[in-house]
């Protein structure tokens, strides 16, 4: 097991709540309107982004933040040339759609099942071995048991280092 960088993986409501002030999840969060590199511990920085949440995010700036979108996309450019945020590109693609095709699979209640999109954003974490934890705000995918044991035994198997999923609170300064 070869460890080049610890890699501490985004979601998409993590990355719309650095970038767009008015996110409704600031405010739960206790973010308020403080720069996001101001409410995050240095020690954790920088975080990355996966294409998948980053794409994603560029689709939900211009339906959530009408005429201010460009303000978003300025804070991402911001905080990307300060350092706070990273992007990473998809590493082997085949694997990862192999994980994200799994991780769609209904189990036993279709009604909990996380998204296409979510599961992109999940396997590419998994698949990254350098990946150590994703945060997020998405308690479905903190809770999933088969997703949880999926992922655990997907790195075991790959011989990767573990991958904790964590509620972006835990890292939160207040």
């Amino acid at each position: 097991m070869r460890i080049t960088a610890e890699l501490r993986y985004i979601d998409t409501c993590c990355l719309m709540m650095f970038i767009n002030d008015r996110d409704i999840f600031r405010n739960y969060y206790g973010m308020g309107k403080k720069r996001a590199e101001n409410c995050m511990s240095k020690a954790l920085r920088p975080f990355t982004i996966p294409i998948p949440a980053l794409g994603e995010a560029v689709y939900k700036i211009r339906d959530k933040t009408g005429e201010k979108w460009m303000d978003s996309l300025n804070e991402l450019n911001r905080l990307i040339d300060i350092g706070f945020l990273n992007i990473t590109y998809l590493q082997n693609s085949t694997e990862l759609y192999k994980v994200a095709k799994e991780l769609c699979r209904p189990v036993n209640d279709d009604r909990d099942r996380i998204s296409p999109t979510d599961a992109l954003i999940v396997a590419a974490a998994t698949v990254d071995p350098d990946c150590s934890t994703l945060y997020t705000t998405d308690s479905v995918i903190i809770t999933d048991t088969h997703l949880t044991e999926y992922i655990t035994t997907w790195r075991e198997d790959n011989d990767f280092p573990p991958l904790a999923i964590t509620d972006l609170s835990s890292i939160l300064k207040y």
